[in-house]
C-alpha cells in the first residue's frame, strides 16, 4: 500500500446563507479539490459546521458550490459574508494491487474513521472476451460496482466510483472494525494487473 497526501484549500463566503441554503456564494471556486469533498465553515468558530461540497461551480458569477449541510453530526446554521470554508482535513491516497482483475479475488481492507471520496482503477493491459466488474463495499454493504469495459481496455484505462447518490452516508468509515472489501468478478480474460486507488479524507 501506498499513501500520498493531498494539500487543503479554501475560500470564504460572498453572502450571508440561512441554515437551509444548498447553495453558497463564494469568492473563488478555481483552486478548489474535486467534488465531493468535505469542507467546514468557520472552522475558528466554537461550533463550526461540517458541509458535503457535491458541485463547484467554475464558469459563472457569482462562483457558488453546492453542499449538503449538517455533515458529520454539525449543526446547519446562518453564516455570514466573508465566513472561511476550509477543506476539512487532507485528502489522502491509499493504493492497492490486484495480481488478476481476470481472476475472481477479493481485497479486504482495514479503513480508518474517515470519507471515501472516490475509488479508481488502472489497469495495466487489455482485457479479452467479458468486461471485469468490481464490486466495492463498506464491510459488507454495497458501495457501488466499477466495470472495465473490455472494448475500451488497454495499459492505463481508468475507472471510477465516486462518492455521490443517496447512499452517500455509507461513504463514511467509523474506524471501527471497519474495512472496504474489493472483489473482482473474473468476468474478463488474459491475466492483467490493477491498482486500485481509494481517496479519503480522515477525520
Amino acid at each position: 500500500m501506498r499513501t500520498t497526501v493531498l494539500h487543503r484549500k479554501n475560500t470564504r463566503l460572498t453572502a450571508d446563507i440561512t441554515a437551509a441554503a444548498t447553495t453558497i456564494y463564494v469568492q473563488e471556486t478555481a483552486s478548489l479539490p474535486t467534488v465531493p469533498f468535505l469542507a467546514v465553515i468557520n472552522p475558528e468558530n466554537s461550533s463550526p459546521e461540517v458541509v458535503l461540497v457535491t458541485a463547484v461551480n467554475t464558469t459563472t458569477d457569482p462562483k457558488s458550490i453546492t453542499v449538503v449541510r449538517a455533515a458529520m453530526g454539525t449543526t446547519a446554521q446562518i453564516w455570514l459574508k466573508d465566513s472561511v470554508i476550509h477543506e476539512l482535513g487532507q485528502k489522502q491516497i491509499a493504493s492497492h494491487t490486484i495480481a488478476d482483475v481476470s481472476s475472481a479475488s477479493t481485497i479486504l481492507v482495514p479503513m480508518p474513521k474517515c470519507f471515501v471520496v472516490r475509488v479508481a482503477t488502472i489497469l495495466a493491459g487489455a482485457i479479452t472476451v467479458g468486461d471485469a466488474t468490481i464490486t466495492i463495499k463498506k464491510n459488507t454493504t454495497s458501495l457501488g460496482t466499477i466495470t472495465i469495459a473490455t472494448v475500451s481496455s488497454a495499459a492505463g484505462d481508468w475507472d471510477e466510483l465516486l462518492a455521490d447518490g443517496v447512499a452517500i452516508a455509507d461513504f463514511y468509515f467509523d474506524g471501527v472494525d471497519d474495512y472496504m472489501h474489493i472483489e473482482t468478478d473474473g468476468g474478463s480474460t488474459g491475466a492483467r494487473k490493477g491498482e486500485v486507488m481509494v481517496e479519503y479524507i480522515p477525520y
